[in-house]
């Protein structure tokens, strides 16, 4: 078992830059919701790391953390939606048996809407970089991939988190559908040579491309007002 001081100890901690402050909408981080996020990720970690060793991935700690930020960032996104007219399912903190575990979206609305959350941490070492991580496949070339993100319905979204722990707050950067992401060709290679096939990388700043906040067509309301 992890412990928070473990989960939470980096070199480095990032404030947001101003560029980023505000860009859409943030919510705080509860203690209860840190205690809710350690112990899933705690007792997620032996059921995955099977699924991980073929995404190239071993490090439990590093597994871990991700289980920990992805799930705060699916609590943060669900309460800013909830606070937009759009309520969502519950983050799912259920642990699976590996032969059980799907890639099912994150969140549901009650209108058939289904997110993805992705989420960056402040704690990572270049915020220049800021980036969210795809699963493409598995090593051996097959499988492993996050089929409804690669889907062009119109009632696949995806929101883009920060999760920043110096100041206790997660913000949404941006909300797009999955369609967006893929006709904009915002689906990029990792830097990482061994995940080059394995994973794709959305970048907030591409070639001096931004990623838009929301669709054109979504600005000024969230998906379905539920």
């Amino acid at each position: 078992m992890f412990s928070s001081k473990e989960m939470l100890s980096f070199d480095n901690r990032w404030n947001i830059p101003d560029e980023y402050e505000n860009r859409y909408q943030s919510c705080d981080i509860t203690i209860d919701i840190v205690g809710v996020c350690l112990d899933f990720a705690n007792y997620v970690v032996p059921t995955t790391v099977d699924n991980y060793s073929e995404r190239n991935q071993t490090n439990k700690l590093s597994i871990a953390r991700q289980a920990f930020f992805g799930k705060i960032g699916e609590f943060g996104a669900a309460t800013i939606l909830r606070k937009h007219g759009t309520p969502t399912t519950a983050p799912d903190i259920n642990i699976y048996e590996d032969k059980k575990k799907g890639w099912e979206c994150d969140l549901k609305t009650k209108k058939g809407s289904k997110v993805a959350v992705k989420s960056w941490s402040t704690t990572h070492s270049k915020i220049e970089d800021m980036s969210w991580v795809f699963q493409k496949s598995n090593k051996d070339g097959h499988g492993g991939k996050d089929k409804e993100i690669y889907n062009t319905d119109n009632k696949i979204f995806v929101c883009f988190m920060i999760v920043d722990f110096p100041n206790n707050v997660v913000q949404m950067v941006s909300i797009l559908k999955s369609k967006t992401l893929i006709s904009g060709k915002y689906f990029q290679d990792p830097k990482v040579e061994k995940l080059k096939g394995i994973k794709d990388v959305v970048y907030y700043r591409d070639n001096g491309k931004v990623l838009p906040c929301v669709d054109d067509d979504l600005r000024g309301h969230f998906f379905d007002k539920d």
